[in-house]
């Protein structure tokens, strides 16, 4: 709020009558003002633009005020919002203040009024009202005004008498009054000059210690002072730039006899933190509201989270992992507790309290801070994190993550797939598990995404060693059954530990049932029997199929395509074994003899090879 302590107008005729005034040779003071501050900031609060008309003339009065050696004026044209001065500043600003018309009780009109803001007997700011009415007045009258207005609000009232033979600038009546200062003016302003208090003392003192009570507060002592005064004075203390006063009023005798300021200077303060380290800062604060004094600043931390190491997370076997380290509570030199989580999710409490000399040696408390164990985990690829347990149960942070892998799934390819035989697919490939590159994998088939079959990665594959050096018994190639049609193939090596059984390829394949194919070379009669030769292949297979034959439309006899038929080997590369040779009864006369080759996979592709007559005996 501003404090108003006098308001001056002034006029072009006539001035009010003077009122709770001090007056002296040649000048009078605004009520109880005895000085002001040496220096000013003007500022100007632009109500609209029309102030902006003046700034020639506030500048002229600022310089002339600034060359009698009596204050300092600094002009800034910047522009403000309209508020209350601060310390050290002097605010004008163009307002038809009711107040400033109202204490006008002379003819004329008021102009400019002024408001000051003290601090006791001193002058710390002002704010200033320019009336519209000025606008209309020469230009002539503007840099007096204001240097008029300026010096009421260094402190300096309406003087209406004449000193040094003359009127003075501080004359009421503006058209009687001089136009710059003189004699009785100057001495106004060298009045409150030198009545200026002394300067103010900065405070001083020292930020002694900042010791750990335990694990949540930081004791903060020192000792603070305003050589002012004898009264204990606030100190500031920032956390992490979180402040709070405190009063520095414990006695410390020692301070009173290095200062004379009496011994209710110290401070010993009980400081709540939370863990890890913080800064802390002191400062001094000024008794008078002048500038305080920093005494420092100190890092420190009331509660040290535990620090520690995972030295080693490596495979034990596919289910477990070794985890080896270190972890301590520099609060304390006993051993604490780690937890190690997997994957995120606990998995064990372990006490750190190995020997480890090498940490003694490091941090010099104590050797018991190491663990070497095991946990239990699935076959795969896993996060190992450790978390160190806050010995005063504070804070537990998290000290290390590690990778690894305890099960590597296996690998391998899908060299080939193919329909076989018209009822089977067949395929070839080879799989190795790195874990167990000694064993051969289980293989299992899927058609048409249903379970078909397996069979073992046991074959040799010379290349397959070459190319990875893990062994040459590793390729597969087995037959699965399959209906006629066209299917998709899927191939999963199986994991020696059990883990992940990972697909080794997917293919598209037809599985055709091919007819079989043959022929009736001869056909024999004897005394109550015939004789039936040929041979027949199924092309789906190299194994020899059967051969029925039939008489008269009647089946009579089945029998094996097993002879050795070396022309039929050359000719199709099925093998040899594929002629037939069958005899059987008859009764005497004419017959139609058929020969029929039968489909290996039972399906209805069974094959009329010929059909001929013949006439028994």
């Amino acid at each position: 709020m501003l404090t108003v302590l006098v308001t001056a107008f002034s006029t072009l005729v006539a001035a009010p009558a003077a009122s709770a005034r001090v007056l002296m040779n040649g000048f009078a003071l605004q009520n109880g003002v005895q000085s002001n501050l040496p220096a000013f900031n003007i500022q100007l609060a632009y109500g609209d633009s029309r102030l902006s008309r003046y700034i020639p003339y506030i500048d002229a009065a600022a310089r002339a005020i600034n060359n009698t050696g009596t204050a300092s004026l600094s002009l800034h044209t910047g522009g403000i919002a309209p508020r209350d001065p601060n310390k050290g500043e002097i605010i004008i600003q163009l307002a038809d203040s009711a107040e400033c018309r109202d204490a006008h009780t002379g003819p004329g009109e008021s102009l400019a009024c002024t408001s000051i803001v003290p601090s006791g007997t001193q002058v710390i700011g002002a704010q200033i009202q320019v009336q519209t009415a000025l606008a209309s007045r020469s230009s002539s009258i503007y840099t007096s005004t204001f240097t008029h207005e300026l010096l009421h609000a260094l402190g300096l009232d309406h003087y209406e008498f004449t000193w040094g033979g003359g009127v003075q600038l501080m004359h009421p009546n503006a058209s009687i009054g001089a136009s710059t200062i003189q004699s009785g003016d100057l001495a106004g302003l060298w009045y409150l000059a030198e009545h200026r208090p002394p300067p103010n003392a900065a405070p001083i003192g020292s930020f002694e210690a900042a010791t750990r009570v335990n694990a949540t507060t930081v004791r903060l002592s020192g000792w603070a002072l305003d050589p002012d005064t004898t009264a204990p004075i606030a100190v500031r203390v920032s956390v992490d730039g979180v402040s709070r006063n405190v009063t520095a009023s414990t006695s410390r005798p020692d301070v009173q006899a290095a200062h004379g300021k009496g011994a209710a200077h110290g401070f010993t303060i009980n400081q709540t933190v939370t863990s890890g380290p913080h800064q802390i800062c002191v400062d001094a604060l000024d008794a008078q509201g002048g500038p305080n004094t920093s005494l420092g600043c100190r890092t420190v931390t009331a509660n040290n989270v535990p620090i520690g190491s995972l030295d080693l997370v490596s495979k034990a076997s596919a289910t477990s992992v070794r985890v080896a380290g270190w972890a301590l509570d520099p609060d304390t030199t006993a051993s604490i507790r780690v937890h190690l989580y997997v994957d995120g999710s606990f998995a064990k409490d372990v006490t750190a309290s190995l020997t480890r000399n090498d940490i003694q040696t490091a941090y010099r408390k104590g050797a018991a801070h190491g663990f070497d164990t095991t946990v239990t985990v699935t076959p795969g690829a896993h996060s190992v994190c450790l978390w160190g347990i806050d010995a005063d149960g504070v804070s537990n942070p998290k000290i290390a993550c590690r990778d690894v892998v305890t099960n590597i799934q296996p690998f391998g390819s899908v060299d080939s797939a193919a329909g076989t035989g018209g009822n089977s697919i067949t395929v070839a490939g080879w799989a190795i598990d790195r874990d167990t590159p000694s064993s051969a994998l289980g293989i299992h088939v899927y058609v048409d995404g249903k379970y078909a079959g397996n069979g073992t990665a046991n074959a040799t594959r010379q290349d397959v060693h070459n190319a990875y050096q893990l062994g040459a018994n590793h390729g597969f190639n087995f037959s699965v059954p399959a209906t006629p049609g066209a299917h998709q193939v899927c191939v999963f090596a199986i994991d020696a530990n059990g883990g992940n059984n990972p697909q080794l390829g997917c293919r598209d394949i037809t599985v055709a049932n091919q007819v079989p194919i043959g022929s009736f070379d001869m056909l024999t009669a004897g005394t109550g029997t015939m004789t039936v030769a040929g041979w027949a292949i199924d092309p789906d297979t190299t194994a020899p199929i059967k051969v029925h034959v039939y008489v008269d439309g009647v089946y009579s006899l089945q029998g094996t395509a097993d002879v050795s038929r070396p022309d039929v080997g050359a000719a199709y590369g099925k093998g040899s074994l594929h002629g037939y040779s069958l005899s059987l009864n008859a009764t005497a006369g004419a017959h139609s003899v058929c020969v029929y080759a039968l489909d290996s996979a039972h399906q209805a592709n069974n094959r009329q090879l010929s059909c001929r007559t013949v006439t028994v005996r």
